[in-house]
């Protein structure tokens, strides 16, 4: 990741081309920089191999000592010096990471030639970046010098995160990655791993993989490019004899693979990444008492989501037993303080804004029952597993419930209803076809429609149509329209219900989010929805992770419903402000009570979606009335 800059690529070939001996001064006034820049350079250039390039000899000057190695650094060079605000972001950002020592601002804007002033710019981008990860890392400045106050293993960490994310979609193609680590066989390391674990059966999932990688990576970057490693933390005492000897093996095939020597404190950091994320299937005995906690944990949490959320995961018995052996696996985690780095967490939140609250509610009640706090990341892995049952809970549940009422006989209605399920198997659940005489027994929160190729004379508080057993346009068109209806869960005198006008607020003249919080929870309090520790709830889920979504939103809200009425504040501030990560200017604030099964899964995706449409997003802040703002809403909103 760290090659030759475009300055000491020009260093190497100007002292090559003079074919002996050059002094500081001739050089330093070539290239226009001083000859403390030119010194700092011949020892960054010496450092990369950890052999002395470059040579000072007195009264001549410097010269190339090892002429092979110099012509290699040159030819591997790639003309990539940083020009964008966020290619100099990133750069300053892996520079501090990788180094233990002080960086010189002064050095660094001759490094990347721009000014002091555009240097002091892009260090406030990455104060601010180190802020919106939520890490312990803290970037300190004494005089003209910058470093990082913050562990190894929090540098490594943040370091892992951020090669992970920058791949987007594309974590799993491990040639993506060569961008970042130039003079590795990337490929061939991910096969080192994979095969010895395939050989020894050792479980790992994909993900948990190419952590693992990108971490032995950014070893070997730093070991081959001599960065001093200062990490005094005593691997031993929680690793055991078998994952010592699992990291030296593979350390050994990766060291005949680069021709690298590993130390052997970096061994034993490897050995605690592996046995952190490896997959324990079988209970080790003295884990018997911990699974045994897990079980029961998971029994608490699946009766929590059905109490709050209304959510019947029980049943689910392969959801039930995949979340246990996370559980498991990420107790064992949690105690050796190895988390696993998720790049779709951003997507996740976006994506599955109300799931990933019960993800927070289930890390709460996690540290709460172990001790041990769960970062995004790890909600995130968590919200995967909730998401993919209650997609399959969903896909139940979501298909409009019929009977079809056929008088004229059998064979009629099969036809109509094989009609039904050819057409609309993906929208109806046919449960039966009944005669009239049977309708009277049907109990209404049993069905959602009754198809019927005869009139019904007798008054239904179940929607009925009529349509023909050959089920022809008309009647495809008349039931399209029906089931549109009754599957739009949130019409819009349901949103009227709550929004409400003495709750809509324009101008907000505030500049912090935990201002805004408090400022529109004492308006509910004052008009009665809420208790008055109701910010309390509010601030402790912003705490856990922000609210704010991208595109101007926020949605402020608490895990627990404790207010007394069902409804949504609006918030238009006045200026955009930093909410986490993102600016916001349009708050929709939730008071919640469990009153009522509202469908707010769906009003939050709503709300998220605006995210993507500016167009609306930007009517709606610019609304002058709650008249305007909900007619925009509820316009935009089928």
């Amino acid at each position: 990741m760290m090659g030759i800059t475009k300055r000491q690529k020009q260093i190497l070939t100007r002292i090559i081309d003079s074919a002996g001996y050059v002094s500081p001064k001739e050089l330093s006034n070539k290239l226009e920089v001083s000859t403390r820049t030119l010194r700092n350079d011949i020892s960054e250039i010496n450092s990369y191999n950890n052999i002395q390039v470059v040579s000072m000899a007195k009264a001549k000057g410097y010269y190339i000592k090892e002429h092979e190695l110099a012509k290699k650094m040159i030819e591997e060079y790639g003309d990539d010096i940083p020009s964008t605000v966020e290619e100099r972001t990133t750069y300053i950002i892996n520079k501090l990471l990788y180094r233990m020592d002080s960086i010189d601002i002064f050095d660094l804007a001759d490094e990347l030639m721009v000014s002091e002033y555009t240097i002091e710019k892009d260090l406030n981008r990455v104060k601010i970046l180190f802020n919106d990860e939520n890490s312990n890392i803290e970037m300190k400045r004494v005089s003209n010098k910058i470093f990082l106050e913050a562990s190894e293993r929090e540098k490594r960490s943040l370091l892992c995160k951020l090669i992970l994310k920058e791949q987007k979609d594309n974590v799993f193609d491990i040639d993506r990655y060569e961008k970042n680590f130039k003079n590795i066989d990337i490929r061939e390391i991910n096969n080192i791993l994979r095969s010895y674990f395939s050989e020894n059966d050792i479980r790992m999932n994909d993900l948990a993989v190419i952590n693992l990688v990108v971490h032995i990576l950014i070893v070997l970057e730093k070991v081959r490019n001599n960065f001093n490693i200062k990490d005094d933390n005593n691997y031993l005492k929680i690793l055991n004899d078998e994952d010592i000897k699992i990291s030296n093996d593979i350390c050994e095939r990766i060291e005949r693979l680069v021709n690298i020597s590993i130390p052997k404190k970096e061994k034993e950091y490897i050995a605690l990444l592996i046995s952190g994320k490896r997959m324990f299937i079988h209970d080790r005995s003295e884990q018997q008492k911990g699974n045994e906690r897990v079980t029961s944990f998971i029994s608490y949490i699946v009766d929590k989501l059905q109490k709050e959320y209304l959510l019947n995961l029980r049943e689910d018995i392969e959801f039930i037993s995949a979340l246990k052996l996370h559980m498991e696996n990420l107790l064992i985690r949690s105690k050796k303080g190895i988390f696993i780095q998720n790049p779709l967490i951003y997507t996740i939140k976006k994506v599955y804004p109300l799931i990933y609250d019960m993800g927070v509610s289930i890390a709460l009640e996690y540290e709460e029952t172990f001790g041990y706090t769960l970062n995004d990341d790890e909600i995130g892995l968590i919200v995967l597993h909730l998401a993919s049952s209650i997609e399959k809970l969903n896909e139940k549940n979501c298909k409009v419930r019929c009977f079809v009422i056929c008088p004229t006989g059998i064979s009629s209605s099969n036809l109509l209803k094989s009609r039904l399920i050819k057409m609309y198997s993906d929208k109806i659940n046919v449960i039966g076809c009944l005669s009239i005489q049977q309708l009277k027994d049907v109990r209404e929160e049993s069905v959602d429609l009754i198809i019927s190729t005869v009139p019904i004379e007798e008054t239904l508080r179940i929607k009925t149509i009529e349509c023909s057993p050959f089920l022809l346009k008309d009647d495809i068109n008349k039931l399209n329209k029906t089931l549109n209806l009754l599957m739009n869960k949130e019409e819009s005198n349901e949103i009227s219900k709550l929004f409400d006008k003495e709750l809509f607020y324009r101008d907000i003249n505030l500049e912090d989010r935990m201002e805004v919080i408090e400022y529109l929870v004492e308006k509910l309090y004052r008009k009665g929805h809420c208790p008055k520790d109701y910010v309390e709830y509010v601030l402790k889920r912003e705490k856990v992770s922000s609210t704010a979504y991208g595109g101007l939103i926020a949605i402020p809200h608490p895990l627990e419903k404790v207010a007394y009425n069902n409804k949504i504040e609006i918030g238009v501030l006045k200026e955009p402000i930093m909410w986490g990560k993102y600016k916001v200017q349009l708050v929709f604030l939730f008071c919640l009570n469990s009153d009522k099964n509202l469908n707010l899964d769906a009003f939050f995706e709503k709300l998220i979606s605006l995210v993507e449409n500016q167009d609306v997003m930007k009517k709606l802040i610019n609304s002058k009335s709650y008249e305007e703002f909900v007619d925009v809403f509820i316009a935009d909103y089928t």
